[in-house]
Order: C-alpha cells, then structure tokens, then sequence
C-alpha cells in the first residue's frame, strides 16, 4: 500500500550557473567568517600588546572598539556577506527564470513544422485567381518603367 503518490509536479533541476553561484555565494560566505574571526584576534592581539605596554585595559578597549573592532566586523559582514548574499539572490533568479527560457525542443520542431506548412501550402482552389504575367513586360530591374496613360 502506497501513502504518497509520484503524480506531482517535478522539480527542475538547477541550472550549471545558478550551481556556481550558489557555490560562490558560500565560499564568499565562509571568507567573511573567516575575516570576522581574524579581525577579532587581531582585535585581541592589539589589546593585549598594550596592555603589556602598561595602559590601562579599560582606556585601551575605550580607545579601540570604535576605531578597530567596531569597523573591522562591520567592513567583513557588509562587504563580504553582502556580496554573498547577492550571488545567492541572482543564482536563485537565475534558477526560476530559466525555467520560463528553457522550451522543450519537441514544443520548437513543432512550431516551425507549422509554420513551414501554412506557408508553402497551394491549395488548388487558389490556382484560378493567378493572372498570368503579360510577355510585353520587361523584368529588368535596372530599366525604368513607364506608367501607362
């Protein structure tokens, strides 16, 4: 006994480009983590060293949270997690346009089958209404035709 039917609708396979964008979304993603988890350690380096000079932790982390970490963090995840987001954004649209593009072949073939047909059809009831072609005429092109009177 079957609970669940394979009667719906398939789901269409993404596109190799949207696949690279997705792919370059999270590398991109995975560098911005990256470059938060560096900006805080040299965040803690420069505290540290520092205070090993003799400052004050309190005057130091005053001094430097607005100058160093606070732009750092801010410089990872605006620059590089929005990048990320876009390329994921586009791949996405990338995905569900494609699908209104891509034309089944057949669905072509078939419309320029009807159209080579409808246009290079004679019907034989259309034969009697063609005038044939006078022999007084000249075909030339380049000959300039007088008007008649």
């Amino acid at each position: 006994m079957k609970l669940f039917s394979n009667n719906g609708a398939k789901k269409s396979k993404p596109p190799f480009s949207s696949l690279l964008m997705y792919a370059g979304g999270v590398v991109i993603f995975l560098i911005a983590i990256a470059s938060l988890v560096m900006n805080v350690l040299l965040f803690q380096k420069t505290v540290a060293q520092y205070v090993d000079q003799g400052y004050p932790s309190d005057a130091v982390l005053k001094e430097l949270v607005p100058v160093q970490l606070i732009p750092g963090l801010f410089e990872s995840i605006a620059l590089y997690a929005g990048i990320a987001f876009i390329l994921v954004a586009v791949g996405f649209l990338n995905h569900k346009i494609s699908k209104y593009i891509l034309v089944p072949a057949e669905a072509i073939e078939a419309a320029e089958s009807e159209d080579n047909i409808d246009t290079n059809s004679v019907h034989a009831d259309d034969t009697n209404s063609i005038e044939p072609v006078p022999s007084s005429v000249e075909l030339d092109p380049d000959s300039q035709a007088e008007e008649p009177k």
